[in-house]
Parts: C-alpha cells; structure tokens; sequence
C-alpha cells in the first residue's frame, strides 16, 4: 500500500492568481514517497521526518512553482473576466468566473479548475470533475495538468490505478521541459513502474531535470553515480552532484557528501568542487 505525505495546502496562488488563493508559507511540494535511501527530498522542510516504507525505492514529487523553468507560467485569462475576478470581494464569484473561462476553452483555468476541484479549494474536493477537467487541460498540451494526472493514476485518485498510464503522462509532460516530469519518469524507468526497468534512461531524464532546475534530481543522480560506481571518477561525479544539491538546499545532500569525502582524494575532490562551483555559476547565469 502507497502512502502520499501531503502538506496542508498545495500551493495554488502561482496558478491561481485571480483567484484568491491563500498559499502555506511553510511548504510548497508535496511528496509520494518510498524510502530504501531514507533521504527525504523537502526544499522547504529543514528537519527530516520518518518516511514510511512502501513497494520500493523512489521519491515521486508533484510541485507547482510557476517560477521554475518548465512549469506551468500564472494563468491570463480574458481581460473582462479578469477585472471582474480582481473586482470580486469573494472567492465564490472568482470560482465562478473561471468555471466559465474554463468552459470556453481556456487551458490555464481548465487546469486550475481542476487542481482546485482535486485539492478541495473554493469548494469541496471532487476528483471525478478534477480529472474532467485536468483531461481537457492535459489534452490541449498542458505540462502540468499531464503531470497531475500522471500522479494520479499512481494513486489511483479518482481514475483507474495504472502504473503504465501513469508513465506516459509523465513522458507526455516531460518531453515538454516540465522538470518535474522529468524527475518523476526518471524514478518510474529507475524501480520498473509501468515502464522497462532502465538505469540509463532514469538517467537521461534526472539530467534533463536537473539542467531545467530542479534541485532534487541533483540527489538522484549523486545516488546512481555512487551505487553504480566503477571507479574513483563515477565517486567524484556523486561528490559533485552533492555538492550542488547541498548549494541548492536539499536536505541529505550534506551527510552524503561527508561520506563521500572519506573515500576520495583532497585532489579529487578540490576538482570535483570547481565543476560544482562552475555549473552552479553557468546556471546561474543561464537563469539571469
């Protein structure tokens, strides 16, 4: 049995600006996870809570962060309904406005209907008109709504529970750019869910999440680096991998470094710390 560790809220307000949603200021992600590593992959959470064990190794992460290259921008609606919704003293009459957005074809609402629909904001949770509504999204292209129903069906939340399924929507999201679709086909090619068990493509796609700026991937590919290590070099590589999630604040990052510190040589590791300190600069730079 899977276990999803939830916050309070998802955050909402970078998809829903007109909408008046009330974001947490403590966390931003939510996690689905399995613990072999035991590392746990919050950006906000700055303890690391006991993760339950559960049908294997991977991490499956979900978060909305319009500022992340990849991801869904905040949502423009017509320039009428907009006024009416910043006009609008309650969030009932906001709903309303962008159920009607939603209904005229607007990809941003239909996506942000439906993650208010799943979430339970504005209204009651109702996962049968989330996953209506996230469809419509995710079939006129929307990276995230592909994403969130990519999550679902891992769950079995209001649809078939379909590993496979799951996959593809994953893949459809992250051949867009999404990085965390990216990071999420990784972990499925990485334990064998509903795709062919394959290290070098769970790879390929932890790569292309972390080049779009998500810090996790970071994590994972310092892991596969390490347990797949031939050589001094592929310890290295994890060193550097470390390094730069720790510079990006993943908790666990520090602890694995420390360990690798051990196993390597000062020049090893100097050089390992100038690439750190060198993608760290070109991505910086790259963001600008």
């Amino acid at each position: 049995m899977r276990t999803l560790i939830l916050p309070t809220q998802i955050v909402l307000s970078a998809l829903l600006p007109l909408a008046a949603c009330t974001a947490p200021t403590d966390s931003s992600m939510r996690e689905i996870v399995t613990a072999e590593h035991m590392i746990t992959l919050s950006e906000v959470e700055k303890t690391q809570p006991a993760l339950p064990t559960i049908r294997d190794s991977e991490t499956m992460v979900m978060e909305m962060e319009s500022t992340m290259p990849g991801t869904t921008a905040p949502m423009q609606l017509d320039p009428a309904i907009q006024m009416q919704i910043e006009l609008s003293p309650t969030s009932e009459f906001a709903r309303t406005c962008l159920e009607r957005a939603a209904r005229e074809g607007s990809m941003e609402a239909q996506l942000a209907l439906g993650l208010c629909m799943r979430y339970g904001v504005q209204g009651e949770q109702d996962l049968e008109g989330a996953t209506t509504w996230l469809g419509l999204a995710a079939e006129q292209g929307s990276a995230a709504a592909q994403c969130e129903l990519g999550l679902m069906h891992l769950e079995g939340e209001g649809v078939s529970l379909d590993d496979e399924l799951a996959a593809e929507w994953f893949q459809c999201s992250a051949e867009q750019g999404n990085p965390i679709a990216q990071y999420n086909l990784g972990l499925m090619y990485s334990g064998g869910h509903g795709v062919e068990q394959s290290l070098p493509s769970a790879r390929e796609w932890f790569e292309c999440s972390a080049e779009n700026g998500f810090a996790k991937s970071h994590i994972r590919l310092g892991r596969l680096n390490e347990l797949d290590s031939v050589s001094e070099g592929d310890l290295a590589t994890a060193y550097q991998h470390y390094l730069i999630a720790e510079e990006l604040g993943q908790d666990g990052a520090a602890a694995r470094r420390e360990f690798l510190a051990k196993r390597l040589p000062e020049d090893t590791r100097s050089k390992a710390k100038s690439r750190a300190a060198q993608w760290l600069l070109d991505h910086e730079q790259d963001a600008d």
